[in-house]
């Protein structure tokens, strides 16, 4: 559960990622209705929707640091919600909300709030940290079928290894030694996995060194 916690550095990393990329992404989408109303009037729009998302995400954001009152994040995000349903800004929200309710020890809550998260993740990095993460909460519910079938979903290197080392604790916690230990040696090969992972090495160690005083 630990893990799950920690990753909202990985929200903000995307969100700075999607600042800076997310008007790339939608030139392409431009080009096509450009000639029905015109590349400076829709661009301009597409300008002033993110603007506008970015700002509101903010304040949310601004209020959950603050530990503002229920009724102040409620309003913000009923913003998101409505003004900017479907923005990547109203998915890194849903993250952030997930976190909350998993905190509070509503996985319930939390599952749902990802899965619209992920309904709404048009991104394949936003969908892939989506994807890792309403995994961990159907572990946490008991659906380890369910977990597995999102970490399915998982493609992106840069999660792909989390989606792999995941896979290796239901397989563990479900008795299948020797398929977690696969599932460890595939995070830990991923290109471009972090090395230095030394819970994942640890992980490693233990079932190897098992597997060793078990043989014959």
């Amino acid at each position: 559960m630990a893990e799950y916690l920690n990753e909202d550095d990985q929200v903000a990393a995307l969100k700075k990622w999607w600042d800076d990329n997310g008007t790339a992404l939608v030139v392409g989408l431009v080009v096509v209705i450009a000639g029905v109303i015109g590349w400076r009037a829709y661009s301009d729009y597409v300008q002033e929707q993110r603007e506008g998302a970015s700002a509101a995400y903010q304040r949310y954001i601004d209020l959950r640091q603050q530990n503002a009152d229920a009724d102040a994040r409620s309003a913000a995000v009923a913003v998101l919600d409505g003004e900017y349903a479907g923005t990547t800004y109203q998915v890194f929200s849903l993250l952030h909300r997930a976190t909350d309710a998993a905190k509070a020890g509503n996985f319930d809550s939390a599952r749902d709030l990802l899965s619209q998260a992920l309904a709404n993740a048009d991104d394949a990095h936003v969908a892939d940290l989506v994807r890792v993460r309403l995994a961990r909460v159907q572990r946490e519910l008991g659906d380890a079928a369910a977990s597995l079938a999102t970490l399915q979903g998982v493609k992106g290197a840069g999660f792909r290894s989390y989606a792999a080392e995941l896979k290796g604790d239901i397989l563990l916690a479900e008795g299948k030694r020797d398929e977690a230990l696969a599932a460890y040696e595939a995070a830990a090969a991923v290109e471009g996995a972090d090395g230095s992972r030394t819970t994942l090495k640890l992980k490693i160690a233990d079932l190897t060194s098992a597997g060793a005083a078990d043989a014959p």
